[in-house]
Order: C-alpha cells, then structure tokens, then sequence
C-alpha cells in the first residue's frame, strides 16, 4: 500500500521508524538518524561536503562502495586501519568459481575495470597510472630477494603543506632504495 511509501520514503507506523533516500551536497542535514547508510560513497562527486553534512546526523554511518582508486575519501578511510571493514568478494558468493571468473573478464575485456568491479584492487583500478601496481608490488623489498646491498648518496627530500588539509611529507633514501616516507599534519 503506497499510503507509508512516498517518494524515496518508506514509514513504519507501528514503530515510528522511516527509510529515507537523499540525494546531494546535504544529505542528513540538519536531521538525526539512528543509521546512514552512504551508498557507492568512492563515487561521490563532493565527498567532503557529504563528510561535513553528516558529521552531526549519527553515531553510525555505513559506506558501501565498489573500488574507484584510492584518490577518494573512502578508499583512505577503507585503509586507514581506523574503522573496521568487511569486504564481499565474489569468492563469497556460492554460485560463482574461477570459470564465472574467467568468463566475466573475456567478457569485460578491460583490465581497470576488471581490477575494480571483480578483484577489489584500489591500485590498479584508476586510468593514467604510468607505473602499474603489480610492478610496484614487485619492486618492495626486491634488493632483498636479488641479494643487492644499497650503496650511494643518502638522501632526502621534504614536501612541506600549504594550507588546510594539506600535509606536510618526507622521504629519505639511500642509493637506490627508498628507506623511509612519512607524512603529517601541523
């Protein structure tokens, strides 16, 4: 009966509870929810905007998204360490196997998107990288494994913030071998 189910509202008269869509910069805004749930949140055009609105909505906000890179907000958050995750890999669905898998990536015929939508790979699913991820992967900890001492000039090189959130960054290296990278606020 559509009398509890207006346009991107469901209501719940017995208990008062309402599901409600919102679109937007402001979503939540100025409202208090028990729970959010902020849908493909990789693929928000304003993230930060979105972060501001429902800063003061609820204690428990949900993102759920599918990989865009890891030049979003939630791809940050996602590894941050700071928030717990759970992942639904399509290993986890019974009804598919290593042959839908193949299948799906003749189908698809794209490598990015394959990295994005079945293998989960934040690395690799953004167009423009010059250095793939697998070459990187590849490359730690490489002097180890061919037995390669480092040797040469000890250097380093300091990015320091602007403004806002920018950060301030250091690396240092030796020879070949990049040693140390940190970055910080203030």
């Amino acid at each position: 009966e559509r009398k509890h189910s207006r346009f991107m509202s469901v209501e719940f008269p017995d208990t008062g509870a309402v599901i409600k869509g919102e679109a937007g910069d402001n979503i939540g805004r100025g409202d208090r929810t028990t729970l959010y749930f902020v849908d493909e949140a990789a693929f928000l055009q304003r993230p930060l905007l979105i972060d501001a609105a429902l800063s003061q909505t609820t204690r428990c906000r949900i993102d759920l998204s599918s990989v865009n890179g890891m030049n979003n907000p939630f791809a940050q958050k996602r590894h941050s360490g700071k928030i717990p995750v759970f992942t639904f890999h399509w290993r986890s669905d019974p009804r598919k196997d290593d042959e839908w898998y193949h299948k799906e990536c003749e189908k698809i015929d794209n490598p990015i998107i394959v990295a994005q939508e079945l293998d989960l790979n934040y690395q690799a699913s953004a167009e423009g990288i010059l250095i793939p991820s697998e070459w990187v992967q590849a490359a730690v900890d490489a002097h180890i494994k061919l037995g390669i001492q480092p040797s040469g000039q000890r250097l380093g090189a300091m990015d320091v913030a602007d403004e806002g959130r920018d950060k301030n960054a250091c690396s240092l290296r030796y020879g070949f071998l990049l040693s140390d990278v940190q970055e910080w606020s203030g």
